[in-house]
């Protein structure tokens, strides 16, 4: 019995972790790339476009109202704050993640 017992603690442990790593490494590539577009960009308007775009390559579900940029002292700071639910067919759980970047802004006299 206490074989079957470690077993099924095995089995439950390997279907929780095949349900998050998944989440997890969409979740990891696209912060990456909020960081890295967001100095290269440095525009709001297409920023936002491309940040919507990746999200939905990774299908993690971000709108427009989880991405909020500020400028300040010609800086573009980005921040996304959002939340991916995990299925595990019993039960569904969501997991908050926020990605960061920021940024120069574009000279507009160019």
């Amino acid at each position: 019995m206490n074989r079957a017992l470690k077993l099924t603690f095995f089995l439950v442990l390997v279907f929780v972790i095949a349900r998050y790593v998944p989440v997890y490494y969409h979740t990891m590539e696209f912060n990456r790339y909020v960081e890295e577009q967001t100095p290269r960009i440095r525009m709001q308007a297409p920023l936002k476009e491309a940040i919507l775009s990746k999200a939905e390559e990774h299908n993690l579900p971000v709108t427009a109202q989880d991405i909020n940029m500020t400028t300040e002292d010609s800086v573009l700071r980005v921040n996304v704050e959002y939340q991916v639910p995990v299925n595990f067919y019993l039960f569904q759980r969501s997991v908050k993640f926020s990605a960061v970047g920021s940024g120069l802004l574009r000279n507009r006299s160019r």
